[in-house]
């Protein structure tokens, strides 16, 4: 029997540049790098953060001219079915008339696809269980077999399963349609005034940008890197969209984006947990 299941696709709404390590402050611009750096991913692997950053390292190596050790540091945030659900609105008429009653897979609590699934749910009246995994890797497991019927999550998770005819996207979550999955209409698209991105961001520690000696180096290399032709062409091609923002830019954006995650996480509960 073919596995059909649900997904609610997001795309990457932008990679940010704000990035370094601990670098001490009087290392000599001529000096810097010097030896190898190591790139940190909060997540186990084979979920989106995983997946990006193990592209992204080659061309980091490319530009800074040293080797970038890609380093997962987890902490922090059944039987194969058919899908009855065809359509968005047909998940959300279910959701509204049996509450609680889908199974929605995140990436842990408090997590990206946690949050935004919440909304949609809370918005539209259809609240689902939430199932919370150690990172994207086993919310994929989860999804393949069977014990969750849902997932808010990136392309780039599913892209497997996607082309292997085994999940069913019915809306694309992010602003616009994809460039690679131009044919999957967004939530908005379909009727639901609902917008919610994923996205990835490259932090350093406290006061890297005032270090003129290792800033404009780390941040000029994660410029050309993420915004390299070839690289930009394999991201798409895993069903992610860059959009560079450097570090004011993202500042500014991350501070508007945590009003709304704040309010979603009071409205969850989750703000003494």
């Amino acid at each position: 029997m073919k596995r059909i299941v649900i997904c609610l696709m997001f795309s990457l709404g932008l990679i940010g540049l704000w990035i370094g390590l601990n670098i001490p402050q009087t290392m000599a611009a001529e000096e810097y790098p010097n030896k190898p750096l190591t790139y940190t991913i909060f997540w186990p692997p084979g979920g989106r953060s995983d997946i990006v950053a193990r592209m992204i390292s080659p061309y980091l190596e490319k530009y800074l001219g040293t080797p970038v050790v890609v380093n997962n540091n987890v902490g922090g945030a059944g039987v194969p079915y058919n899908s009855p659900f065809k359509s968005l609105k047909e998940l959300v008429d279910f959701g509204k008339a049996n509450p609680k009653k889908l199974k929605h897979g995140n990436s842990g609590t408090g997590s990206t696809t946690h949050l935004g699934s919440a909304a949609f749910g809370m918005k539209f009246g259809c609240e689902f269980t939430q199932i919370a995994y150690k990172g994207e890797g086993p919310a994929v497991i989860g999804i393949a077999s069977g014990e969750i019927d849902l997932s808010f999550g990136p392309m780039a998770a599913f892209k497997q399963m996607v082309e292997a005819g085994k999940l069913r996207i019915l809306a694309n979550c992010a602003p616009k349609r994809s460039k690679q999955h131009s044919q999957i209409a967004t939530t908005r698209e379909l009727g639901f005034d609902f917008a919610w991105d994923a996205w990835e961001a490259i932090f350093g520690p406290k006061g890297l940008p005032e270090n003129k000696t290792v800033y404009p180096k780390l941040s000029e290399a994660v410029k050309k890197a993420i915004l390299d032709p070839e690289l930009d062409q394999k991201l798409l091609a895993i069903g992610l969209d860059v959009q560079y923002k450097p570090t004011d830019e993202l500042e500014k954006w991350l501070k508007e984006d945590d009003k709304e995650i704040k309010k979603i996480t009071f409205d969850l509960g989750l703000q003494n947990k």
